[in-house]
């Protein structure tokens, strides 16, 4: 996965710097108040994303973990370990990373006109969302890291 080079490499402070309007409103408006909540904590840094993890039984946990396994914006990467495959999940989630770091604000822009439109054309939530050219992308690359895990399983 070459991506991931952009991600933890000296240059991938162009990435950071592009990616920081994003970044800046996710956290203010999302992490910051899950970490005052008590409902994340801080996990660690990779490359020049920031990973938090949602601390389990709490609330957040519960309720949102149990739908979804993560979420990103820029350089903030929030995730449940709660769930089995958390692993794939953060390799999904740091392809939207990755995303922001190329497209800047464009990604959520395109991503929300993608959805609305997809919504438009099929009437459904659910097709809207696994049909959305940013979802494919990232569910590719979290393929291959299930696909590794199998192997690794197998063995």
């Amino acid at each position: 996965m070459i991506w991931y080079n952009f991600l933890t490499s000296w240059y991938g402070i162009f990435g950071f710097i592009w990616a920081l309007p994003v970044s800046f409103l996710s956290f203010i408006f999302s992490t910051m108040w899950l970490l005052i909540f008590r409902q994340v904590r801080f996990k660690g840094r990779f490359g020049w994303i920031f990973e938090f993890e949602a601390i389990r039984g709490n609330l957040f946990d519960n309720v949102w973990g149990k739908k979804w396994a993560g979420y990103s914006a820029g350089c903030v990467v929030v995730y449940s370990s709660s769930t089995s495959d958390w692993e794939p999940t953060i390799v999904h989630e740091r392809r939207h990373s990755w995303q922001v770091f190329v497209f800047g604000i464009f990604q959520p822009i395109t991503y929300f006109v993608h959805y609305v439109y997809n919504f438009c054309r099929t009437r459904d939530w659910f097709d809207s969302y696994y049909g959305n050219i940013w979802e494919i992308d990232a569910r590719r690359e979290e393929a291959v890291i299930r696909s590794r895990m199998e192997v690794r399983d197998e063995a």
